[in-house]
């Protein structure tokens, strides 16, 4: 895979960054190129840290997904990718922001949750929200994720009971 900023794509196809934005989308995108054999994500770097954060992981939830292969190229702007663009972002927020991990933590506050996952304050007031239902019924998959962030987890609340 290759990650290209937008000045760098631009020079890259001799084009300037609005041809890009206006071509393609104003944060991101993720494309099969036959070239390389690869897929290439494209990011807007005049955004800010956790906007680029959250739009590289939601072009590589669109590659993990399925929806961007070597033979379907996403159909940007148009109708038919709704679906695709609500899995990617649930998956984004899931990866960004799991829920179990945050639950377990006691992470509910919005400006930790932004703090800590690295999202903006939109993303954050809806995780809180969700957090705060208190939904404890936990899955299996669940269950490995609490497995593999048991360190993060422990340590932070060692950090949390401290600093109170």
């Amino acid at each position: 895979m290759k990650v290209y900023s937008y000045d760098e794509f631009a020079k890259l196809i001799r084009r300037d960054i609005d041809f890009i934005t206006e071509k393609y989308d104003k944060q991101g995108f993720v494309f099969w190129s036959k070239r390389d054999n690869t897929f290439v994500i494209c990011y807007n770097t005049y955004y800010p840290f956790y906007s680029i954060r959250w739009t590289l992981m939601h072009e590589l939830s669109h590659v993990f997904l399925g929806h961007a292969t070597k033979t379907n190229v996403l159909k940007l702007h148009s109708k038919n990718n709704k679906l695709f663009e609500v899995e990617a972002e649930a998956f984004t927020k899931y990866i960004l922001c799991p829920h179990t991990v945050l639950s377990y933590c006691k992470i509910l506050e919005i400006s930790e949750i932004m703090y800590v996952c690295g999202v903006d304050k939109n993303i954050a007031l809806k995780k809180s929200v969700s957090l705060k239902k208190g939904k404890n019924n936990i899955t299996d998959l669940e269950n490995l994720v609490i497995k593999q962030f048991n360190v993060f987890i422990k340590n932070y609340i060692k950090y949390r009971k401290k600093g109170t």
